[in-house]
């Protein structure tokens, strides 16, 4: 009996990690990079266990790759939501498949405007290199 309230247990601990893990906690502040167009990717230092955000204004009518790639082994992930505010209750436009020392999220612009890139960064102490591609639909 004892079994199976424990896989329960451990399924339920899980289930309440991967929730707490895809939603922002607090509302994360980003810096405005400018047009996305014009954004010519950066290197971030990234605390262990941290994220770090950046705003940038895409047109309507684009198809946007975000890819983060670390200088060390990683667990790396990257979600765009839109506007320039991000918090518990922001939904994702886009979100990594999975998380690595490089990952990569592709979305379609369908209104003009401000999207926040947040990388998160569930390993040790990495450099990130930034890359954002846009083309036209």
């Amino acid at each position: 009996m004892s079994g199976k309230f424990g896989r329960i247990g451990l399924l339920a601990s899980l289930f309440a990690l991967v929730v707490l893990c895809s939603t922002p906690a607090q509302e994360i502040k980003s810096t405005d990079e400018g047009k996305a167009g014009d954004y010519k990717g950066k290197s971030y230092d990234v605390k262990e266990k941290g994220d770090f955000a950046i705003t940038l204004t895409f047109d309507s009518g684009t198809k946007a790759t975000v890819t983060a790639k670390g200088d060390k082994k990683g667990d790396l992930s990257v979600a765009v939501y839109p506007g320039d505010t991000v918090n518990k209750d922001s939904k994702a436009v886009g979100k990594s498949d999975k998380a690595g020392q490089e990952a990569t999220v592709t979305f379609n612009v369908d209104k003009s405007g401000k999207h926040t890139i947040v990388v998160h960064n569930a390993g040790d102490a990495n450099k990130v290199s930034l890359k954002v591609d846009v083309a036209k639909k």
